[in-house]
Formats: structure tokens, C-alpha cells, sequence
């Protein structure tokens, strides 16, 4: 005699029906179980702090997670501290990626990710050359004529110092950051910090007229400063020569910030005691000394 399934058929019905009319019911079971992994991950946490701590310091784990993403890694990059002195008796420079002092023509970089929804940021400020002059020539488009240019006093001299500000353009991403302007640096003499001193940035200057920019491919002009002719009749003592100050920093090689500060500084300061310090924004702060000492690395 075969069993009669009907008696089976009408329970699990019942069962179906009840739980459709009291679908709390079943929601409270799956999240029991949930609240069964939340306690176990805890437990874990809670006996292994370090896990914890590590995730912390890589938000871009977490970031991951929630976008579903479990096969995430992370990539360690290299950390160069400066110590000060070392055991070999040196003194090294900062690396690339940290604040601090470096050596000229060496780059200050930070990379941002995602700092603007989906675009990445990596930037590169680079002090790359300085002159010293008693004095400069400028030119004057009115006359075209050269004029010779002093310093406040007899006893200062000139400092140009040439700087490029560089954003990576790989991820075509166009990302857009303030340009830090020329009140961002300082000329650094011992325990004093020398502003850039005012100066008409079209002027073209006889000294540099063979001095060209970090790429190496037009001659360097005033820094963030884009000059061009204009009509205008309030420019008429220039030839219409003047300028507007950029304000963005846009990527790629085309669109980078390249140009010279003008210090005036004692004359009796040497070479060697020349910091070029900069302060850019958030992103951190950096020195370059123009002339490096013999046992500096």
C-alpha cells in the first residue's frame, strides 16, 4: 500500500501560506544567520587587532569590498626616510614621495586617487636650475631697446630660480588642481624666508634668452604666467605686450607650469646656503637646495 502524498502537499502548503502572510518571520531567520557571521568576524577582530589597523590604512580595501570586488591587493610602495645622522655618518634627502629636503632637479610628487569621483591626480613640482646676476637687462618693445636692471641695493644681487609643475596625463582623465602661485615660495637663507619681489612678468630678459624650460622646448618665461599680445590701449607703454596669471593645472606635458621666481637676496650669501621652500596646498610641503655640500646623498 503506497503512501498518500496529499497529507505532505497540504502541510507544506500550509507552511508557504503562513510565511507569505508573516514574511517577518522569515526575514528574522536570514538575519539571524547574518548576525551568527557579524559576531564571528567580531570575535576575530576583537582577538586580532592588527587585521583592524590594516584596514584602516588601506581604505581602498574597504573600498573594494563594497564594490564587490574580493580578489582586491595592495601594492606596497618604498618609503625613503631622511635621518639625520646616519650610521654611515651621511645625510640623505627626501624621496620623491616625501616631504622634506631634496636636492635640485629632484621631483616632489604626491598621487591622488579618485579625488574627484573616478579621476586620479599625480603631480610633480621640480626645481630644476638657478642664476644669480648683479644685475639684468630688460627689453622694451616701445623702443626696442635693452635697459639695465639693479637691485634695491648695492650690496644685494638677483636670484632666478626655475621651477615646473607637472600633472600625468596617462589616465586621460583631465583633472584640474589650483596652481600654487608664486607667494607658495620662499628663498630660504638660514632661518629667513625671502618673498619673490614684484616684477613685470611679459618683460622678456636678455640674460635668459638662450634659457630654455624643463622640457627643453620653448624659452622660459615668468612662472604661471602666459603672456600675449593685445590691442588694448592700457598696454600701449608695453607694445601690447602683457599676461594673465594661469589658475589651473591641467595634464600632459603641453600644459605644464614652467617658469622662473626672481629673489634679491644679500650678496655676501653663498650658493650653498640657497633653499627654494614650497608649500603646496594639502598635498604636502618641500625644500630644494639649490647647490649641494659634499657628503649629502
Amino acid at each position: 500500500m503506497g503512501i498518500n502524498p496529499r497529507p505532505f502537499i497540504i502541510f507544506f502548503s500550509l507552511i508557504a501560506i503562513f510565511l507569505i502572510l508573516n514574511p517577518s518571520l522569515f526575514f528574522a531567520f536570514i538575519e539571524k544567520s547574518d548576525d551568527k557571521a557579524y559576531d564571528n568576524l567580531t570575535v576575530q577582530l576583537k582577538k586580532k587587532p592588527n587585521i583592524t589597523e590594516n584596514l584602516l590604512r588601506h581604505p581602498e580595501i574597504i573600498s573594494a569590498l563594497e564594490k564587490g570586488n574580493e580578489s582586491a591587493f595592495i601594492v606596497e610602495k618604498p618609503v625613503y626616510i631622511t635621518v639625520t645622522p646616519t650610521p654611515d655618518g651621511k645625510t640623505y634627502f627626501a624621496g620623491e614621495y616625501q616631504e622634506g629636503l631634496r636636492k635640485i632637479k629632484r621631483p616632489f610628487s604626491w598621487i591622488r586617487n579618485d579625488v574627484t569621483g573616478k579621476k586620479d591626480m599625480a603631480v610633480h613640482v621640480t626645481v630644476y636650475d638657478y642664476k644669480i646676476f648683479e644685475s639684468y637687462h630688460w627689453f622694451n618693445p616701445m623702443d626696442y631697446l635693452y635697459y639695465e636692471q639693479f637691485p634695491s641695493s648695492l650690496n644685494n644681487k638677483f636670484v632666478f630660480v626655475f621651477i615646473n609643475l607637472y600633472m600625468d596625463d596617462i589616465q586621460d582623465d583631465d583633472t584640474r588642481m589650483w596652481i600654487p602661485n608664486e607667494n607658495h615660495y620662499g628663498l630660504q637663507i638660514n632661518n629667513t624666508l625671502i618673498a619673490p619681489i614684484d616684477f613685470m612678468k611679459q618683460l622678456r630678459i636678455k640674460e635668459l634668452e638662450d634659457t630654455y624650460n624643463y622640457n627643453d622646448d620653448s624659452r622660459v618665461g615668468y612662472y604661471s604666467a602666459y603672456k600675449y599680445y593685445s590691442r588694448d590701449s592700457d598696454f600701449a607703454s608695453t607694445a601690447g605686450e602683457t599676461y594673465i596669471n594661469q589658475t589651473w593645472l591641467r595634464g600632459g606635458k603641453s600644459n605644464a607650469i614652467d617658469g622662473y621666481l626672481v629673489y634679491e637676496i644679500p650678496k655676501d650669501i653663498q650658493d650653498e646656503d640657497l633653499i627654494l621652500s614650497g608649500n603646496f596646498f594639502t598635498f604636502g610641503n618641500a625644500a630644494w637646495k639649490l647647490k649641494v655640500d659634499e657628503g649629502f646623498y
